[in-house]
C-alpha cells in the first residue's frame, strides 16, 4: 500500500552553503519499502544529496535515531507522514 509522505531534509554543502536549511520533499512510497528505499528517491530529486549506505546506516527522524533499515510502515506507525530527516551529527 502506497502513502504520501511530507519531508523536511537538512541540507548543507560547506562548499556553496553558508547555513544549514531544510528541504521540503513530498513523496509517494509503498509501505513495505525501507528508510533506504526513501533516501533513494530523495536522491533520484536532488543528484546532490548523498546519504549513508553501508550495512548499519542510521539517520535521524523526528529527533530521533534510526537505522535505514527500519520500514516505511513502522516509521509512519510512529511518527506519522509529516517526517524531519537529518544526519545523525549535524
Amino acid at each position: 500500500m502506497e502513502c504520501k509522505l511530507e519531508l523536511s531534509v537538512f541540507r548543507f554543502d560547506a562548499k556553496t552553503d553558508f547555513l544549514p536549511y531544510y528541504k521540503k520533499h513530498f513523496l509517494k512510497i509503498d509501505k513495505a519499502k525501507t528508510l533506504n528505499d526513501l533516501l533513494l528517491l530523495i536522491k533520484e530529486e536532488d543528484v546532490s544529496f548523498d546519504y549513508p549506505k553501508d550495512e548499519f546506516a542510521a539517520i535521524k527522524l523526528n529527533g530521533k535515531a534510526l537505522f535505514t533499515t527500519v520500514s516505511i510502515d513502522e516509521v509512519v506507525t510512529s511518527f506519522g507522514k509529516l517526517l524531519t530527516l537529518e544526519p545523525l551529527n549535524t
